[in-house]
């Protein structure tokens, strides 16, 4: 009998689960660390220690259980796109990533969620996985050529469909950036120009949904941002 493949979005979401387990415990365990000394001296401990103690213990419970509810939250937002969805890793520092049927590479930083197109030297577009775009986008690899941030810098139509794709998933900051690959230890088969949307918002990024509907628009807007010229590196 063939043994089942682990599905990669259980995977990746079971390796985030333990890594906010971790964290909680690391955090309860810190407490526990600072009130140790309060009940050796009280002994046994005076009813207001203990109380301003238990109260610090509310915080990792919390986290712990908040954690659950946004696992099993994103599990069925990933449900309902699980179709557009070509692999799925995780970063590192970055959590997961995914990569859609349009060869967008996608990865959701807090708040932002950062879409980025690869382009090989001939100005195809790269198909990248999810470890090729973790890789990619490390640090020390791109040069900027091309910087619009909406509202802010920038004119003309690349502009305003910047302005509008930030509009339309509810962001209160959007930068597109096209930039060239210059890593001084280049990485195999390495992709010759970047393009990205960044998308900012205050209490949530955007939606999966959101983005997944909207994979095809982004995607027609980087490779056209891409293909013009460049405007030379900005800060």
């Amino acid at each position: 009998m063939a043994r089942k493949e682990p599905d990669p979005i259980d995977t990746v979401l079971r390796i985030m689960r333990r890594r906010a387990d971790v964290l909680a415990l690391a955090i309860l365990g810190l407490l526990l660390l600072l009130a140790l000394p309060l009940w050796l001296v009280a002994s046994p401990p005076e009813p207001y220690a203990l109380a301003g103690v238990s109260v610090l213990f509310v915080f990792p419970v919390a986290l712990f259980a908040v954690s659950r509810w946004g696992m099993r939250r994103m599990r069925v937002a990933l449900d309902r796109i699980r179709p557009r969805i070509r692999d799925v890793g995780i970063g590192s520092f970055r959590g997961m990533v995914l990569v859609t049927d349009d060869h967008l590479f996608i990865q959701s930083l807090g708040t932002t969620t950062i879409l980025s197109t690869f382009f090989a030297s001939d100005g195809a577009t790269c198909s990248p996985t999810a470890r090729d775009g973790l890789r990619w986008t490390g640090p020390l690899r791109w040069t900027r050529e091309t910087f619009i941030r909406s509202p802010g810098r920038g004119s003309g139509a690349a502009a305003k469909e910047l302005s509008e794709i930030r509009t339309s998933c509810g962001a209160i900051f959007a930068r597109a950036d096209v930039l060239r690959y210059s890593a001084r230890n280049p990485d195999p088969d390495p992709p010759s120009r970047m393009a990205t949307v960044a998308l900012s918002r205050f209490f949530a990024a955007p939606s999966f949904e959101w983005i997944v509907a909207n994979t095809a628009r982004v995607a027609a807007y980087l490779t056209g941002l891409a293909a013009t010229p460049p405007d030379g590196p900005r800060g």
